[in-house]
């Protein structure tokens, strides 16, 4: 999940359209981990809420609204993990 998440923004970073692979990848892999309960449930349906933007993005080959939805899955991943130790 790290790799991907890492790819996707790179690419945002470079001004390139990530890969819609990746995309798939990254949102296959969110669906995986949101269904395992306690590390950070709070923050799972936002999370789904991204991936699909993300995905709507990068259909939309909108580069400034990428890179809004990936600052916004850069601050929700910060609140998840902290989330997730207090929970552990």
């Amino acid at each position: 999940m790290r790799q991907t998440f890492l790819r996707l923004g790179q690419a945002i970073y470079d001004q390139i359209l990530p890969e819609q692979r990746d995309i798939d990848e990254f949102a296959a892999q969110v669906e995986i981990m949101v269904s395992y309960p306690g590390f950070g449930d709070s923050c799972y349906h936002r999370l789904q809420e991204l991936c699909a933007r993300l995905s709507q993005d990068r259909a939309a080959a909108d580069m400034a609204r990428l890179v809004k939805t990936m600052a916004d899955l850069v601050e929700l991943k910060g609140q998840c993990h902290l989330e997730a130790r207090e929970q552990g």
